[in-house]
């Protein structure tokens, strides 16, 4: 919980800067390709916070990773010398997260977590998407995953708001209402 406080704090102040700056989605798609090669490398933090290197190889690696960043956004690289002074790069997976549900905010966008009993094609991700956007009154982007204990259907989480449509979810709302009229 406290990483994803401090993480927060981080991802509101870069997202101020954005905001100056008009930088917010390039800083957005930066975190997230950030985030990602973190994800796919943890060594990279590793090294970076750890002390055992050596402080020059470190620096070196950070200005590496910063000098692939557009030359422009000076404040972004900024901030990422920051995270590295702090030893904060651990949780940039968190910052970004974080960021995202800033920009989405910003934008008018909701995000959708929709869990189905099994592998949704394109066009039902986007016809749910659509009609998701239609009820909200807000742009929905949909994070589709599988879990096949809903055994048909799908369930969508908007912050919230859940919307079960899961045959799991109808037969766990028809047990509570026999069990009701049974007590």
């Amino acid at each position: 919980m406290k990483g994803t406080i401090v993480a927060r704090r981080y991802a509101r102040a870069l997202f101020n800067i954005g905001l100056d700056d008009g930088r917010i989605e390039d800083y957005r798609q930066a975190l997230n390709e950030l985030a990602a090669l973190f994800r796919e490398d943890h060594r990279i933090s590793e090294v970076l916070d750890n002390p055992m290197y050596d402080k020059s190889f470190r620096d070196q690696l950070i200005e590496r990773l910063v000098s692939s960043i557009n030359p422009e956004w000076t404040e972004f690289a900024n901030f990422l010398r920051l995270l590295y002074d702090k030893r904060r790069l651990g949780i940039i997976g968190d910052i970004a997260d974080s960021f995202q549900e800033l920009a989405d905010r910003e934008a008018g966008r909701l995000a959708a977590d929709v869990i189905s009993a099994t592998a949704l094609d394109d066009k039902t991700v986007e016809r749910i998407g659509e009609a998701l956007s239609t009820k909200l009154g807000n742009k929905v982007q949909v994070k589709v995953a599988i879990d096949a204990s809903l055994l048909a259907g799908f369930r969508a989480q908007i912050g919230s708001l859940v919307i079960d449509g899961s045959v799991a979810g109808q037969i766990n709302r028809l047990r509570d209402t026999l069990t009701q009229g049974n007590s």
